[in-house]
């Protein structure tokens, strides 16, 4: 009993810990995802080479569309996807959530509600497919998430695979699967 308190304690600590993934989407009516058959996955234009985090993103773009029924096609592709990340620096009030007020006869009274600004990094990731034959965004998803230096390669997959996971043409097969 005591081991199933134990496993059951640290699977709550670990999925309290966890940093959810808030995915947003939009998708253009009246498209069947399932009539494209080829894709490319372009690098931002003003970016003179693709650095480490382009080329995961890529890899892994590439693999979750191969995942959906699509081949790469650098040629002559009826989707681009095309993909952008940014971070930005935000800031944040947060309110002490300790509900009760002191009194103190000398004194006017304490702050009952004390607020604590503070700032943070927070990094978007934007994908989007265009329809190449009519120059016409079909779908857009994106994350946005608090981030720090410490952040590797291994996230940015995470990233990228849930917002792919919302993607209209569903995966045959998992990435585990593939690999």
């Amino acid at each position: 009993m005591r081991r199933v308190f134990v496993f059951l304690f640290g699977l709550i600590l670990i999925t309290a810990c966890a940093s959810q993934r808030d995915v947003s989407v939009q998708t253009a009516e009246n498209i069947d995802f399932r009539s494209y058959k080829t894709f490319m996955v372009k690098l931002d234009p003003d970016k003179e080479y693709a650095d480490f985090a382009d080329q995961k993103i890529e890899e892994v773009l590439e693999n979750e569309m191969e995942l959906r029924g699509l081949e790469k096609d650098t040629v002559k592709p009826d989707l681009w996807i095309l993909y952008d990340t940014r971070v930005r620096q935000k800031t944040k009030l947060e309110r002490s959530s300790y509900p009760y007020d002191y009194y103190y006869p000398w004194d006017w009274g304490y702050n009952r509600y004390p607020y604590r600004e503070y700032t943070y990094q927070e990094g978007t990731v934007i994908i989007d497919v265009v329809d190449v034959k009519n120059k016409r965004l079909i779908w857009q998803g994106w994350l946005s998430e608090s981030v720090d230096d410490k952040r590797d390669l291994e996230d940015v997959e995470m990233d990228i695979r849930s917002i792919m996971a919302r993607f209209p043409l569903k995966a045959s097969k998992t990435a585990t699967e593939n690999q």
